[in-house]
Formats: structure tokens, sequence, C-alpha cells
């Protein structure tokens, strides 16, 4: 996504202060920016300053014994893994990105395969240090400030500009995971493997659907779970160096040209009997060893950069989360809702959920459905129309939206979607009563609030 915008690239705290002060000189407003991969507008901001903080990314300490590091904002998660994973320590709840920055995971507070068990990324994060729009600098931690690092974590970065935080790493027998994958033939089957797991036995949980089948066989697909091996490794940094390094070519041909290819016969009955075959495909081993980041990121192993079979257009992604007793009456809703208008996900998936403190996290009692669909055969008319409908079926539902994936939505959406949002919209006008931090996002979905 192009914005027309200032574009601010700091290397250290007198950097971000400087901007800070020129910003509140110049009246203009700055929106903190962690990594270039969302899907959304949470990270730009039109003709005001974009703040940059991927240059933000050392590792300014770490403590083996207690198992804490101290990074900047801009450490990409990849950096922390090929540290810590030899050790036998590991972060919880990371996406299938692992070059996401720490500030875009706090900022979004993401979810992930196991935050079924240990909540979203927020729950790594031991205090933070952060600068206010005033230019006061403080130290937030859940002991100290609770309802402020609530409010921060999963704030899409509209309230502080996070500068270093401390992060409590999970000590682990293996950076290998026994996984297990078993054919499901509805959703009904799925919803029973996934209440039959447990914190004991199991560390992660997730389902891929096939979106094409008929409506009897609505969430058929593939149940996943994992737990980290107790036969523990020696530590072995070249092997991790080598997991985390992303391939740069796919079946012999560099990255770039062979989505180039792919985009020019990328049709609709192609996806389909890709979609069929790999629900077919015999599973010949359902329990394998595999090493944590191969199941974390099966797509991305596989597909590197995969998102850029959307382009130029781009993309949109959706996580919907509902009660555990609606879940299947609003995923069937919004399966039909997808097969009526076009709507051909090449990532669907469903993941359960704890719930926490935090005011705008994606977070409850309950199951996501993720879809994500390509926006190159709609017109922009046609999108808006798709996003209003899609959130018309998750207000019915009782549920809520990723806000991180999807902010485009109207302010009477936001209320109600997230019913804490007064409390945030309190902070914010305490912390911020000039709105200095904002994005494109936010002037949709807080207009009229603050």
């Amino acid at each position: 996504m192009e914005v027309d915008a200032f574009f601010s690239q700091p290397k250290n705290t007198d950097e971000i202060l400087n901007c800070v002060r020129n910003a509140k000189i110049n009246n203009l407003q700055i929106c903190p920016f962690g990594a270039p991969i969302a899907s959304s507008n949470v990270a730009t901001i039109t003709k005001q300053i974009i703040l940059d903080l991927t240059k933000l990314d050392n590792i300014i300490e770490f403590d083996w014994n207690k198992s804490e590091i101290v990074v900047q904002p801009g450490t990409r998660i990849s950096t922390i893994l090929r540290l810590v994973l030899p050790l036998n320590l590991t972060l919880t709840s990371i996406t299938g990105f692992m070059k996401n920055t720490v500030v875009g995971n706090i900022s979004n507070d993401v979810n992930g395969k196991d935050s079924w068990k240990y909540g979203n990324f927020s729950e790594n994060v031991i205090s933070m240090k952060v600068i206010l729009s005033s230019g006061e600098e403080r130290e937030i931690s859940r002991e100290n400030d609770p309802h402020l690092f609530n409010a921060i974590c999963g704030g899409l970065g509209l309230l502080v500009i996070i500068k270093e935080i401390k992060l409590k790493l999970k000590p682990i027998a293996s950076y290998y995971v026994d996984a297990s994958t078993r054919k499901c033939v509805n959703l009904e089957e799925q919803l029973n493997y996934f209440e039959a797991i447990t914190e004991e036995k199991s560390d992660f949980a997730h389902s891929w659907i096939d979106p094409f089948t008929s409506s009897n066989q609505f969430g058929r697909g593939l149940f996943l779970e994992a737990r980290y091996s107790e036969i523990k490794h020696e530590s072995n940094r070249k092997e991790v160096q080598k997991f985390l390094t992303p391939r740069t070519h796919i079946l012999g041909i560099r990255n770039d040209t062979f989505w180039k290819i792919t985009r020019q016969l990328y049709y609709f009955p192609v996806h389909y009997l890709a979609t069929r075959a790999k629900y077919h495909k015999p599973i010949i081993s359902p329990n394998r060893r595999m090493p944590l980041t191969k199941f974390q990121s099966p797509l991305n192993d596989k597909f590197p950069n995969w998102y850029r079979i959307y382009l130029p257009k781009g993309f949109r992604e959706f996580q919907f989360l509902f009660p555990v007793n609606i879940f299947p009456e609003a995923f069937n809703a919004l399966l039909l809702f997808c097969r009526k208008n076009g709507i051909a996900p090449i990532v669907s998936g469903i993941r359960k959920h704890k719930k926490q403190d935090t005011l705008l996290s994606f977070h409850g009692d309950g199951y996501s459905l993720l879809l994500n669909f390509g926006l190159s055969n709609f017109s922009d008319e046609k999108i808006k129309w798709l996003h209003e409908h899609l959130v018309e079926i998750c207000l019915k539902y009782n549920g809520k939206i990723y806000l991180g994936k999807f902010p485009f939505i109207s302010p009477d959406a936001f209320k109600e979607l997230f019913p804490r949002h007064s409390e945030f919209i309190e902070i914010k006008k305490q912390l911020d009563p000039e709105n200095m931090f904002w994005s494109d996002a936010a002037s949709s979905f807080l207009k009229g609030l603050v």
C-alpha cells in the first residue's frame, strides 16, 4: 500500500524525540511503523509523518538465567529466535511471518497457533519504555500501570511510541515439535478435535479448511496439533539459521519470477483443484517431528512471499472471532457469503482463543475464522460493499474483527465490536489530546470519537 507522506527513520531515541518535537511545531501527526508487511492501513498516514522504527533493531540485553531479553522496537522476531532457539528458549504466540518486528507484534497484539494456551503476543511482554506525545519518557509494566499496559498492547500505535521492550522467554526442551495431522469431514469434527486438546498434552492447534465444499461439508479440512518435543536437541545455530532463512527460489525459480508467472496462470479452477488435492492427498505419516519454524510457517516455508500472487492490487485479510456456541452458525453464514460473492481465499483456517484483559486486542473465549481474498477482480465499489456486509455478519453473530488486519470499519461498528472502546478512548484523550499519534485506519474507526 503506497501513500504520500513524510518519512522518518530514526536510529536512536534522540532522533525519535526530535521527530516528536518537529511534529508538534509543524502541527503534524505521526504514525509509528514496524514492518512493511501489513495488509491494511494501520501503518500508513497520508500527508503526515510515518515513523519507521526498523533501524532500531538491536538486542540490548539477554539474561539466559532469567529467560529474559531486552530489545529495541524494530527487532525482528527472526533475530530473537536465531539467538534463543539454540538455547531452547522461544517466544509464544508469534505469527507465520518471522520478519515481523516486536513493536508491530505488540501494537497489533498478534495471535498464533498457541494463543489458545498462552494468549496473544502481549503475554510475552514484561515491560516497555515509551515516549508520549508530550515528549515525556515512561516505563510501563503490568504491575505499575496495568490499565495503560493493556491499552498499548493491541492499541495499533495510537497511544505512545515504544522505544524498548523487555520480554519473557519460554524455556522448551527442544526447538522441534511433535506434530500430528488429522482429516476432518466437516466443522463438527474440527471442533471436536479442538475441544479435546489439553494444556498438559498440547502446545499448538489450528486447522486448515477447504472453502469450496458443499454446505453439508462446510469445515472439511485438516486439523493440525503439536507439542514441543521432549527429546532434547543440542544447540545448533547453523541449523536454526537455516530454518529461519527464507528460500530465494521456488521449484528452482527465483521468487519474484515464480510469482510473476503464477499470477498469469492463477485462475479459480486452478485454485479449486489445488485445494481439493490438498485435502485428498494421503496422509502417509500423521505424526511427524519437525522444527518449530516449519510448523509455524508451512505456507511461507514452501511458498515464501505467497502474498505476491495478489499483486498489484493487493488483498484483504479477515479474522473473525465468535463465542463457542455461536461459531458454527456464524461460520456457515460467512462461507455462504463468500461463495455467493466470488471470494476464493488462499488461506482459510480456524483457531481457538482465550480471554485477556487488553482493551482492543483480538481475544475472547471462542473460535476464529481466517479468510483472505485478492482485490484484483473487484471494483472499489464492490470492495466497499463486501466490507460492509462482512462486518454486518460479524455484528449479527456477536463477533469481533481483528483490527490489525481489517480496520475498515465505521465508528459505530467499532463501538459495537469492542465493548471496552470507551476505556481506550479516555486513555487516548488523556495521553494524546491533540491526536499526534494517528493513522489512516484511525481516521475511519475513531472518526468523531476523539
